[in-house]
């Protein structure tokens, strides 16, 4: 057997050997940026100022929240206050961990101009609380939410209701 494989090896010895070509090698692809104008900033804001507006929310004679904020076509303007405290009435029983008080109020206001060259202010308010009379047999919350546009005018406040005596007053500043 080997002196098989012998002859064989000795009979290639004589001829000629070929060469095995390179492999081909591409050049890479180039990408070329083109000469595109860089896009700053300012060339999306508004050329309006930010809009300074005074937002006082109440339930009844619960004041939720009376601050100012500033929004502008870009930036909007969001609050949101929670708060968990123990309930009134102390519960026995497996469930007196489930009986928390919990009260959120959210605030979420944006801008933008609408056809007539007017500023439209998209204002979403929600407000949970614990439900009244809520005892260690019966518990739960209650909400009120207002999704409202209104447009926005120098020195004319807007007033908006929901439910639960929830009032929010806009005034621009």
């Amino acid at each position: 057997m080997f002196a098989a494989l012998i002859a064989l090896l000795a009979q290639n010895v004589d001829s000629p050997v070929t060469a095995v070509p390179p492999p081909i090698v591409r050049p890479p692809i180039m990408i070329t940026p083109s000469a595109s104008r860089r896009i700053a900033t300012s060339d999306y804001r508004s050329a309006d100022p930010p809009i300074r507006i005074g937002v006082r929310a109440t339930a009844g004679s619960r004041v939720l929240l009376a601050d100012d904020f500033r929004v502008d076509t870009m930036i909007g303007a969001n609050f949101t206050q929670s708060r968990s405290e123990a309930p009134l009435q102390q519960c026995a029983g497996p469930d007196q961990y489930s009986r928390q008080h919990s009260t959120t109020f959210n605030l979420r206001l944006n801008v933008r101009p609408n056809a007539a060259g007017q500023r439209l202010m998209s204002v979403s308010v929600s407000w949970t609380r614990p439900m009244e009379g809520a005892n260690c047999v019966t518990s739960g919350t209650r909400g009120a939410s207002i999704e409202q546009n209104v447009t926005i005018e120098p020195g004319k406040p807007v007033v908006l209701t929901g439910d639960g005596g929830l009032r929010v007053e806009l005034t621009p500043r």
